[in-house]
């Protein structure tokens, strides 16, 4: 078997430069998907130029995009979200709508669909930690956000296969419900599934080692990925739903933990790559649209998300709940990926919105504690 010495070079400075800049954010309690993009920014073709976007490296970053979007979909709490009140239900919705509303009208072009989808989203994995940071992830604004999040996230993936391809109403229609379809049968399988599991846990657990869960669960991954794209949906949301599939397990908190290795060799190398594509030039010169992305991202998800929280909590907790739903990461970034790659986003646009991924990541858990420590002050 032959390899390709230039590409073993460039996979060494992947991911020793992601991992070290992911480690010296982490140590500024950063998250440290901020060091690993920037390393891609710094090395790749528009500043240093030292790595090329090389099909290896393009193929080891989907590989990276899927397992990620898996592990979401892995940590997904089906149950929740029959649980949902109409508080969460309105938080969900407003943080999706106006966002995407604000999309359409402050930004040009089919790209701003796309960007749209990306704001819906939250990363639940940030807003999850710096609550729990804060003891405060057990709390009433902790819950409510944790489970809009989700269903932030469900949308924001369905969106994503409808935008895709769909180009007429009717399309759209179609592409709504084969999409809702599809998850739906996910979720009714992964239920089933559960039950099944929990009946024959024992024997099946005698006749498949626990070392073998991790490749037939990303097996399962990888072939649900390629069933989505056979019927004209993103491979990501395959991903997703593979995850959702097997989040009903009794097992899965043992895959998540024999996932993590995998996880931490590929997923930095997809935010490399996210990185190599940030064109800094383009951005600067595109300084209205960084400006509209910035408001969007945050106004979006402070007055989508944080009004409707006002009717089960005080306004000091709303607000935690709106900044709680600021932070954008792993989907967000999947779904204008997706755009880029269709070309529906430009160069520009794309640049632009990774700078404001990273500006909501650096600031979000910032203004969250602000806010706490001003309802400390005040009731001392």
């Amino acid at each position: 078997m032959y390899i390709d010495p230039s590409f073993l070079i460039q996979l060494g400075v992947v991911l020793i430069s992601a991992k070290a800049m992911g480690e010296l954010f982490t140590k500024f309690r950063q998250p440290s998907m901020l060091g690993e993009i920037l390393a891609g920014v710094i090395l790749g073709p528009f500043a240093l130029g030292w790595v090329a976007a090389t099909p290896g490296l393009e193929t080891l970053a989907a590989i990276g995009i899927l397992s990620m979007i898996f592990l979401i979909g892995l940590e997904f709490n089906i149950r929740s979200i029959f649980r949902m009140g109409a508080t969460t239900f309105l938080v969900a919705a407003g943080g999706i709508t106006l966002p995407i509303v604000m999309a359409v009208v402050l930004l040009p072009g089919e790209g701003a669909l796309f960007i749209g989808a990306a704001m819906a989203a939250t990363s639940i994995g940030v807003a999850a930690r710096v609550l729990a940071d804060m003891g405060r992830l057990k709390s009433e604004e902790g819950r409510l956000v944790t489970t809009a999040a989700v269903v932030d996230d469900i949308v924001g993936v369905i969106i994503l296969a409808v935008i895709t391809v769909a180009t007429t109403a009717w399309a759209v229609a179609q592409m709504v419900l084969q999409t809702v379809a599809f998850l739906a049968l996910i979720v009714f399988a992964a239920i089933s599934f559960s039950y099944f599991w929990g009946y024959k846990a024992l024997s099946i657990k005698r006749s498949i080692h626990e070392s073998s869960l991790l490749p037939l669960f990303l097996g399962g991954c990888f072939l649900l990925a390629w069933l989505s794209t056979q019927i004209q949906l993103a491979a990501v949301v395959g991903a997703f739903t593979a995850g959702v599939f097997f989040s009903e397990i009794h097992d899965k908190k043992h895959v998540m933990q024999e996932l993590k290795p995998f996880y931490e060799v590929f997923v930095p190398i997809f935010f490399f790559y996210i990185g190599m594509h940030v064109n800094l030039g383009a951005a600067l010169g595109a300084g209205l649209a960084v400006v509209s992305l910035l408001a969007i991202a945050f106004l979006g998800k402070l007055v989508g998300s944080g009004l409707p929280a006002l009717l089960s909590l005080p306004p000091r907790k709303s607000l935690v709940v709106g900044l709680a739903m600021v932070p954008r990461m792993e989907l967000a970034l999947a779904i204008v990926s997706a755009g880029l790659l269709v070309g529906k986003v430009d160069a520009a646009l794309y640049s632009s919105f990774v700078i404001v991924v990273l500006v909501t990541l650096a600031a979000s858990p910032w203004l969250i504690e602000k806010a706490y420590s001003f309802e400390i002050k005040k009731h001392l």
